[in-house]
């Protein structure tokens, strides 16, 4: 098992498709029901950039500034081009071929892709260069079909897509300066929910069997007369590891799992990278250790992605 420590981030470029055309908020009189992008602050750990660009709406007729807190202003989210930096992995950046994601962060060894679909090439570049020291296409199919035992099942079985969005963890070559990251659509485009980049590190090895799972936060309701009410709402994986460590590592591993307490992490659970199901960016509900031989000590761990 390893983690990847996010860093923060900075936005070079982000050409993700916009539903609509809003302007960005300027000084001035705004209508209700008019909207604009205003870039804000935030402070939330599962951020990591230090600002978002949001969607307004406006509540009454104003001249407030959005970033002010004003109540005038309906905060609905944040924009298309940042959605993929927003403390949501539900929410999606569409990004159409040939457009770009490109962003900066300091000392790293791995980009996490999380709810990846689509196909794109990263690229890796250090900060002031201009050819790629790293590239690698990458692709995440959206019909992961179960293969049809026969023409009967292939001609009349309904298609359930099982894969529209997947985990993708890339590892680069370190580097302990500046390095820009760029995604360039390719044919067909690509969609994103939140791309993590930082370093890594071995906790230990994972035992089988981990167990998967998810917290479904749907709406599931029966009213006095009987009549069911489903809403669909988003879901957040949550991953039990059983962890062999190095007992020489205990009081490290016990260190750094404190600090991870509140700290969104990205957990490869697979030592042999074939399972993103695996994967998680999260933070864990609780862990203990034992401490259980001279060379070999258990962890166990349990994780709860974000939503």
């Amino acid at each position: 098992m390893r983690i990847l420590y996010p860093k923060p981030l900075s936005v070079i470029a982000s050409e993700a498709a916009e539903t609509e055309t809003i302007p960005e908020w300027a000084a001035g009189e705004y209508a209700q029901s008019d909207k604009v992008i205003r870039s804000v602050a935030v402070e939330n750990a599962a951020i990591d950039v230090s600002a978002i660009d949001y969607v307004f709406e406006a509540g009454v007729g104003t001249s407030a500034d959005p970033a002010s807190g004003s109540l005038d202003w309906i905060n609905r989210g944040a924009s298309e081009a940042y959605k993929v930096f927003d403390e949501s992995i539900t929410t999606r950046s569409p990004y159409a071929s040939g457009s770009i994601l490109e962003i900066r962060a300091l000392k790293l060894d791995g980009v996490f892709l999380s709810r990846f679909n689509g196909s794109a090439l990263l690229e890796a570049f250090d900060a002031s260069g201009d050819m790629p020291f790293f590239s690698r296409l990458v692709t995440a199919s959206s019909n992961l079909y179960e293969p049809a035992a026969s023409w009967t099942t292939y001609f009349f079985r309904d298609l359930i897509s099982t894969g529209a969005a997947q985990d993708i963890l890339v590892e680069i070559p370190a580097r302990v300066s500046g390095v820009r990251i760029r995604l360039t659509a390719q044919t067909g485009g690509f969609s994103l929910g939140k791309i993590i980049a930082g370093v890594s590190m071995e906790i230990g090895k994972t035992m089988i069997p981990p167990t998967v799972g998810i917290n479904d936060y749907s709406i599931k309701a029966v009213d006095e007369n009987g009549n069911i009410y489903i809403k669909e709402k988003a879901f957040s994986k949550v991953i039990s590891f059983e962890v062999w460590i190095a007992t020489a590592r205990f009081d490290q591993i016990a260190s750094l799992l404190a600090l991870l307490r509140a700290k969104p992490t990205v957990y490869i659970g697979d030592d042999l990278a074939r399972f993103s199901s695996l994967s998680v960016y999260g933070t864990y509900r609780n862990f203990s250790m034992l401490l259980s031989g001279e060379d070999i000590s258990d962890c166990t761990l349990e994780i709860e992605g974000i939503t």
